[in-house]
């Protein structure tokens, strides 16, 4: 999707971007390729061929920060494809539901591997620094609510550069109400150990195994990978969903 993307270039919003893909124009190649475009001027156009041969060069290199910066925020997700390579699927659990309590533990998944950094273990910013390390796409649910702002209070450590929340992402097709409600909807399945449970019994697993409950913990941590091991499928289906709305 981001080769097809042109609001990459100033002064191209949506509509004039649907404007485009409707005469034909789906990828920056056809773009450049193209002699005329209605409503851009022979000076802008050439003007934008080169930005997009600079886009084309920044893609290939992989330089995330790039595409960060020329995307609005609520557009990181047309990313998904070309950087899903280098991706950090991201859900933390707290004391509580406000960003002043703290982080009991941050899960991180990459598409193969799962890690979970536990307070009172191994829960650090240089742990969690080298847990992100070489990552360039960052997918959360409600992540820039909530996930993202906690750990820049309590550990500082830089996030990748891009960000697509499915949350604001998911509403866009259609797709409302929490994580758990939406994952049911999408036919995305729970263990028998954590169906039914909830972000507030994340919490009171977390002050049980602090009373020393001995099972709590393994709970909890099951818990915390099924949230973050499920938003690679929910990216997925809303990744096709957006684009498919495009064309």
């Amino acid at each position: 999707m981001i080769r097809r993307s042109f609001i990459i270039l100033d002064g191209i919003g949506e509509y004039m971007e649907q404007a485009i893909w409707r005469r034909g124009i789906t990828s920056w190649d056809a773009f450049r390729e193209c002699q005329h475009i209605p409503r851009i001027a022979p000076a802008r156009k050439a003007l934008y061929d080169g930005e997009l041969a600079k886009a084309q060069a920044n893609l290939a290199c992989r330089n995330e920060v790039f595409f960060s910066y020329r995307l609005p925020s609520g557009e990181h997700w047309r990313t998904y494809e070309a950087f899903k390579d280098s991706v950090a699927y991201l859900d933390i659990e707290t004391t509580g539901s406000s960003a002043s309590d703290v982080t009991t533990m941050v899960g991180i998944y990459d598409g193969s591997d799962f890690r979970v950094l536990v307070r009172d273990d191994d829960l650090s910013a240089e742990t969690l620094s080298a847990a992100l390390e070489g990552k360039k796409l960052l997918v959360t649910f409600f992540g820039r609510g909530f996930d993202v702002p906690v750990l820049q209070r309590e550990f500082g450590v830089p996030m990748p550069q891009l960000h697509y929340d499915l949350c604001f992402a998911g509403k866009r097709v259609g797709l409302s109400g929490g994580l758990k409600r939406i994952e049911k909807e999408m036919g995305i399945g729970r263990s028998d150990e954590t169906d039914g449970l909830s972000g507030w019994d994340a919490v009171r697993l977390w002050h049980q195994h602090t009373r020393g409950d001995p099972d709590a913990l393994e709970t909890l941590i099951q818990y915390n990978r099924e949230d973050v091991v499920n938003l690679e499928c929910l990216a997925h289906i809303i990744y096709q969903r957006l684009e498919g709305r495009g064309f």
